[in-house]
């Protein structure tokens, strides 16, 4: 069997498995199937330098999973920052939810001064910060990061900010997560427990060729 994995229009997938009774045929026992989402930052963001006429901050693009899996199926929403800077404590971290034209700030990190490190590399736990729900990943629902330097002299860049959620497949809907691939096409595992691959022309349980356009995107 052919072993392969999904990705386009920057979103990936990949599921568990369980020796466990299923009603869908796919090999995945029902109620323990996850397929995994991410949304990932194009490119680097230079954070300029603060001076007297530039505010020394970036953004990310706003980040759109626009999950269409019903809200109670979202297990994980995980976002990994990753910031470089000569002195990192002098940049301020905010997330920002951006919903039908509001913006919301969820404080990741203040400025430290007494932080010398020249980087940061984080994890963060959506579901934690308060104000965050599960609805908050759908259709509609957006977040950036925002960077500021908060004193002159010294530039940095935002790394990478990815966006990962997971969410537990239905037995009673083909397509959980409304991408246009059914969950037994996404879930059917290879040797290595993937559903598809880029680096053949057309995988053996996958209805999307690698060189055509999967419904989200260019594969």
């Amino acid at each position: 069997m052919t072993s392969c994995s999904v990705s386009a229009a920057g979103l990936s997938r990949h599921a568990h498995a369980s020796d466990v009774a299923e009603a869908n045929f796919d090999g995945l026992a029902d109620g323990q199937e996850l397929i995994v989402k991410t949304v990932k930052t194009p490119k680097r963001f230079p954070i300029p330098d603060r001076s007297a006429t530039v505010d020394g901050s970036a953004w990310t693009p706003t980040l759109d999973l626009g999950l269409a899996a019903p809200a109670t199926t979202l297990t994980s929403a995980v976002a990994m920052v990753g910031l470089t800077h000569p002195y990192v404590g002098q940049l301020e971290v905010d997330l920002h939810r951006v919903s039908s034209g509001a913006n919301t700030t969820f404080p990741l990190r203040p400025p430290d001064l007494l932080n010398g490190s020249d980087n940061d590399f984080t994890s963060v736990d959506l579901l934690n910060l308060a104000g965050v729900t599960r609805e908050d990943f759908g259709p509609g629902r957006a977040w950036a990061l925002h960077a500021p330097d908060t004193f002159r002299f010294d530039v940095g860049q935002i790394e990478y900010v990815p966006v990962r959620v997971a969410v537990r497949t239905l037995p009673n809907r083909a397509d959980t997560d409304g991408d246009g691939l059914n969950d037994s096409e996404e879930l059917n595992l290879g040797s290595d427990g993937f559903a598809t691959e880029l680096a053949g022309s057309q995988c053996s349980h996958d209805a999307f060729n690698s060189l055509t356009n999967h419904p989200n995107g260019r594969i």
